[in-house]
Order: C-alpha cells, then sequence, then structure tokens
C-alpha cells in the first residue's frame, strides 16, 4: 500500500520526521517498505483536479496540503477544486490563501472558489464574506484577480461590482481566449 508522509501526518500532527527516518522505523516495526517517491508537480496536479468534487475528509485534507506546496500551478489547481467543500474550513483555508498567496493566478481561483461555496450553501456566512471579500478587492493590485473578484461579488447582487465588471471586459487591457 502507498500512504503519503503529509497524509500520514494529519492524523500524527506531532510526528516531526524525515522520509528515510521514516521508513527505517517502519522497517524496523516489521513492515515492508519499498520504497520512497517524492511526487513531482504534474502528478500533483493531476492529484489537485481528480479530488474535485469530492467531499471526504482525506480529500479534503490532502488538497489542504496541496493549498502550500511550492508549485503556483499545484495550489492553483487545488483551490479550483476546493470549491466541493461546502464548511467554514474550507472558506477559511480559501481566505487565508487569498490573504497570503504572492500568485496573483492562486488568489483568482480562491475567489472562485469562495464563490462557488457560498451560492452552494452557507447562507449564514454569505454577509460576513461578502463583507470580507469587498473590503480585499480595494486592495487588490492584480487585474484578473479583481475580475474574479467582481464576478463574484456581481452573482451575490452587487450592483456595483456588476458594473465594474462590465467596465474590465469592455477595457482594451483585458482579453480573453475564444
Amino acid at each position: 500500500m502507498n500512504t503519503s508522509l503529509s497524509w500520514i501526518k494529519t492524523y500524527v500532527p506531532d510526528l516531526d520526521v524525515q522520509p528515510q527516518e521514516y521508513m527505517d522505523a517502519m522497517t524496523l516495526s516489521g513492515s515492508k517498505v519499498e520504497g520512497y517517491k517524492k511526487l513531482d508537480e504534474d502528478t500533483k496536479i493531476d492529484i489537485a483536479q481528480n479530488l474535485a468534487g469530492r467531499t471526504d475528509e482525506d480529500s479534503f485534507n490532502a488538497l489542504k496540503e496541496l493549498i502550500k506546496d511550492r508549485s503556483e500551478l499545484v495550489r492553483v489547481n487545488a483551490c479550483d477544486s476546493m470549491y466541493s467543500f461546502i464548511n467554514s474550513d474550507a472558506l477559511k483555508i480559501l481566505m487565508d490563501t487569498l490573504k497570503k498567496d504572492r500568485s496573483s493566478l492562486v488568489r483568482m481561483y480562491a475567489v472562485l472558489s469562495i464563490g462557488d461555496i457560498l451560492k452552494a450553501g452557507l447562507e449564514e456566512s454569505h454577509k460576513l464574506y461578502i463583507t470580507m471579500l469587498k473590503e480585499m478587492v480595494d486592495k487588490e493590485k492584480s487585474l484578473r484577480v479583481k475580475i474574479a473578484y467582481y464576478e463574484v461579488l456581481s452573482s451575490f447582487g452587487v450592483d456595483e461590482y456588476f458594473t465594474l465588471l462590465l467596465k474590465q471586459v469592455d477595457s482594451t487591457l483585458y482579453t480573453n481566449r475564444i
């Protein structure tokens, strides 16, 4: 059976061990260890994409780890796949990513997934998160992220953002692939 050391650390948070040390300890315990393989970027992206739409705790924990990955594309796909977790923990992780991630592409997908989660069911959180998003959009420097904010906010009936969205779509600075 293949297991991820980061997955094991979600269940044993105090486990502070390097992969080789862990393999040695498992071998000494009588468990068969065939080797250690570090996941490459493409594999992590595939994992994040395959977790889209899943709602189980293991998938959530895996995406939570992938959102912290060094690779921008891994984080983008993890944020994009987080949309199916209709809970406050997912919203908190995405909001934290939105506040701290340096990549505008990652922040854009975090905004879009926040919108998807709010649309799917957390009515009691709408007002709070809409207020937070309205405060954050003014600080955003990236046009593509602002457009994502405008889209999400306008989908909740905040008309001023629909007007801003239309202005940006009509702008010569904005291009969309056809």
